[in-house]
């Protein structure tokens, strides 16, 4: 897997209406240091000819981030750094499910069973014959994605949302599972956390936008 770092620039026009433009995808295949991230930085910055231009860096909030902004305030390639506000409320919300072991069991739980499904031809057969018994339309379960925002409510959400289907295509199957099928009192925990991790995920979509100013609604959202 190659990786690579993305840089966006954003502002107005003179009717202050937003602007926003992908500058440049860097290929980094060099050690992500703060020195060799500002670097790439840097390298967009001049490339652009925005030298002076650039007033706040968003970053997420790793420490070679963090660093190497640090390192573009020295150079007087930009004034101040701000953590982006989405990626905190996203690691508020990790922190939050880790401190609580009955919810982290829970969350595990429909991991386990949803990488049975999709690592089983048999299961995902028997998975789309069971919706079309019950008269559904066909969807998949869908897994959490631990680096991708809001992923964990998508995951609940969708095995929540065929938990009957699911429950037919293990019986149909007649096959040992290496995991336990979530218990119903799994799947009513699923749905209060669901119900809670909605507002994060409403907040997230709203800080997210790019037709308006979002540094201006973080209080309000918070």
């Amino acid at each position: 897997m190659e990786s690579h770092i993305t840089v966006t620039a954003h502002s107005v026009d003179d009717n202050f209406d937003p602007i926003n433009l992908v500058l440049d995808t860097h290929h980094m295949p060099e050690r992500h240091t703060a020195n060799n991230i500002s670097d790439a930085l840097e390298k967009a910055i001049r490339k652009w000819k925005i030298d002076g231009k650039v007033f706040a860096a968003i970053t997420d909030n790793a420490s070679s981030m963090r660093k190497a902004v640090q390192n573009m305030i020295r150079n007087s390639l930009c004034a101040v750094h701000n953590n982006c506000f989405a990626h905190t409320l996203q690691l508020c919300v990790e922190d939050g499910l880790k401190s609580q072991p009955e919810i982290t069991a829970v969350i595990e739980k429909f991991r386990a069973i949803i990488s049975v499904f999709h690592h089983s031809t048999v299961l995902i057969e028997s998975l789309k014959k069971a919706q079309e018994t019950l008269g559904i339309p066909e969807k998949k379960l869908v897994a959490d994605v631990r680096t991708r925002w809001n992923s964990t409510c998508i995951m609940l959400r969708s095995a929540v949302a065929l938990q009957q289907s699911t429950g037919l295509a293990l019986f149909n199957s007649k096959s040992k599972q290496s995991a336990s099928p979530p218990s119903e009192a799994d799947y009513d925990l699923a749905r209060r956390l669901i119900g809670v991790l909605e507002s994060f995920e409403e907040a997230t979509t709203i800080a997210s936008g790019e037709e308006y100013a979002t540094v201006s609604i973080v209080h309000p959202l918070v």
